[in-house]
């Protein structure tokens, strides 16, 4: 992509309707950011990546992140922690292989939940709708291997407004 299609994009990406997008990261770490294509997630940019801050919740401990993007768009991302949590500046560690980038459609909803696992490729996902239940959480579902995806996940996808293109899921 050129740096002219790239500007292009950014431009059409400020000005679209937005859905705030909540990573979170089910992991004992300390720190922790997610970075990612397009500015909003850094550019790969691992000064520019979204800091994590540390929760607990219902006394599990994990990191989140919110954040805004353009509504239907294509969200790539990966997480990355501290080589030394305690000394700034020792580097960081990007998610381990076996897989490539993490990879969503934002929802054309509101806002989406989306919780990980580090070095999985576990996700477990939530689109907010105005009317579905008292938390308007619409459908959940957990993708193991998105290679390797059942027939039985790929049906409830289907219920969740998801959909199969390559690989991944992406939310509609």
């Amino acid at each position: 992509m050129t740096a002219d299609m790239e500007i292009e994009i950014n431009k059409k990406e400020q000005c679209a309707p937005k859905a705030t997008v909540r990573l979170i990261l089910r992991e004992n770490l300390l720190k922790a950011k997610v970075v990612g294509r397009g500015t909003a997630l850094g550019g790969w940019d691992t000064q520019r990546g979204i800091n994590m801050p540390r929760t607990t919740s219902m006394g599990v401990p994990s990191l989140r992140a919110e954040f805004l993007l353009p509504k239907g768009s294509k969200m790539e991302w990966k997480f990355i922690k501290p080589q030394n949590p305690y000394h700034p500046g020792s580097g960081w560690t990007w998610e381990p292989e076996p897989f490539r980038n993490r990879c969503l459609q934002v929802t054309t909803k509101d806002s989406m939940e989306v919780t990980c696992t580090w070095g999985e490729l576990d996700m477990e996902i939530k689109v907010d709708t105005k009317n579905t239940d008292d938390e308007g959480i619409k459908e959940k579902v957990n993708v193991k291997d998105t290679t390797t995806v059942t027939e039985d996940v790929k049906e409830r996808g289907k219920t969740a407004g998801l959909t199969e293109k390559g690989f991944n899921y992406l939310l509609d």
